[in-house]
């Protein structure tokens, strides 16, 4: 298909809309994001807030389009003077609202986000020394040796004690001299995996003479009672450091097995060590480790700068269409898996990578050099041309009315509470494929588009 489509050039000037950016149905280009954040006079008109979120909840949102403002609104990502000009003027304002909103100028509403808390320092709360009821062989006295080794430049360990933390480097004499024990919150062992690692770094030794490198092992040692500083050797009574594992059970547990069989053969990892007071906050360290966004296989790209593209691209998408997503959330395990988004036309970031894939919009302006005025397409403006290429999707799906099975109270849905976005009408079935084939007909997207089916996504 022909390349002179909408995609092959940047928008004009803004239009002149009034209302604040979460509540506007469409903006449509990146340039009129630049110019609602550049005449916006509070943070009010550019967050949309939701007075039934905790207070930190409705920070951390704030946050998060503070930073996908930031990200859109820079001048290094415009490539021309005008534009430039436009980005400057943007990011200052914005800089602006961001810092009297943290000094508590703007006075927070009922149902508004107040961040007098951002005004206030986040202090650690003083960690008491490595000493007092040290026992010997124990964690603690480990610690305070290896970070006082002399004549070692630098020690094995370096203490920050603000922060309660030691990190180094652990060896084989570590691996002898401690043991690494698993709390409740910590999973199963896995003797399969262990046995896994184990050949595989025996069969890297026999090709290569030394182990996989083993990453760095996060443990935690705790201060009261001084009985869990030390373990007793059941086989020879003798005492050993204790040490929780917080992250690296299964690397730890296949080095201590490589020990085993082989003795003389050197093993170096790194380490990171917390110290805290009790079991309790050694469990709450743990879980705290834990808390994570799941990996999503759809938010993972082939390129660099393929990603960096579809990522801003999703930013603008964000700002533009701010009730067509739903919630990023943290889960309470970093084992958990990223559930699907099941509900059309609700988008998440994987179901928004979908439409940039499907539709080869991606990878058309990723290969694209020049605009259709015959200047060359600079790489800070791709995310702005595949954003403007895909505002005409939207406006394809819209004007074609509901697709497939779709029915059409979902359909008007889109318009009246999704911020007028209907990507999310997309998925790999059998409806998919008619959108494709819709937007291939209306030449929004090129001829080589098209709906994989069968990955049991719906």
């Amino acid at each position: 298909m022909s390349r002179k489509r909408p995609m092959d050039q940047l928008s004009g000037a803004a239009a002149a809309e009034s209302e604040p950016l979460p509540t506007r149905p469409r903006l449509a280009s990146a340039a009129a994001v630049l110019a609602h954040i550049a005449r916006a006079t509070s943070w009010q008109s550019l967050v949309e807030v939701d007075p039934e979120l905790p207070a930190v909840e409705q920070h951390a949102r704030m946050r998060a389009v503070r930073n996908r403002l930031v990200r859109v609104a820079h001048p290094d990502r415009m490539p021309e003077a005008e534009q430039q000009r436009a980005a400057v003027e943007a990011t200052a304002n914005l800089n602006r609202l961001w810092e009297a909103a943290c000094r508590g100028d703007e006075q927070p509403k009922p149902d508004s986000i107040g961040l007098a808390m951002a005004a206030q320092p986040l202090l650690m709360p003083p960690q008491p020394p490595v000493g007092g009821d040290v026992v010997p062989n124990g964690s603690l006295e480990l610690l305070a040796n290896a970070s006082r080794v002399e004549g070692s430049m630098p020690p094995a360990m370096l203490e920050r004690p603000e922060l309660g933390c030691f990190v180094g480097f652990g060896n084989l004499e570590t691996l002898q001299r401690c043991r690494f024990l698993p709390m409740a919150t910590n999973r199963c062992i896995s003797q399969d995996v262990v046995a896994q690692r184990v050949g595989e770094n025996l069969q890297r030794l026999r090709t290569t003479g030394a182990y996989y490198d083993f990453g760095q092992i996060s443990l935690v040692a705790v201060r009261q009672p001084p009985s869990e500083q030390v373990v007793v050797d059941g086989a020879t009574g003798g005492k050993l450091a204790r040490f929780y594992v917080l992250d690296g059970q299964h690397r730890l547990s296949a080095m201590v097995e490589l020990a085993r069989e082989r003795p003389n053969t050197p093993i170096w990892f790194e380490l990171s060590i917390k110290v805290v007071q009790d079991k309790e906050a050694a469990n709450e360290a743990l879980l705290h480790m834990q808390r994570c966004y799941p990996a999503d296989p759809k938010c993972f790209f082939a390129a660099d700068d393929e990603a960096d593209v579809a990522c801003r691209v999703l930013d603008l998408a964000r700002l533009c269409w701010p009730r067509a997503f739903g919630g990023s959330h943290i889960t309470s395990s970093r084992f958990a898996r990223a559930a699907r988004t099941p509900v059309r036309p609700i988008l998440d970031d994987g179901l928004f990578f979908d439409v940039l894939r499907d539709t080869r919009l991606l990878h058309e302006v990723m290969h694209q050099t020049t605009l259709a005025s015959g200047a060359p397409l600079l790489p800070p403006a791709r995310p702005q041309v595949l954003f403007d290429a895909l505002w005409a999707v939207n406006e394809a799906m819209r004007e074609a009315g509901p697709p497939g099975k779709v029915a059409a109270r979902t359909f008007e849905r889109c318009e009246q509470q999704l911020s007028g976005c209907f990507l999310g009408l997309y998925r790999r079935d059998e409806t998919g494929v008619k959108t494709i084939d819709m937007l291939r007909q209306r030449r929004v997207v090129p001829t080589e588009a098209s709906c994989p089916l069968g990955d049991g996504e719906k």
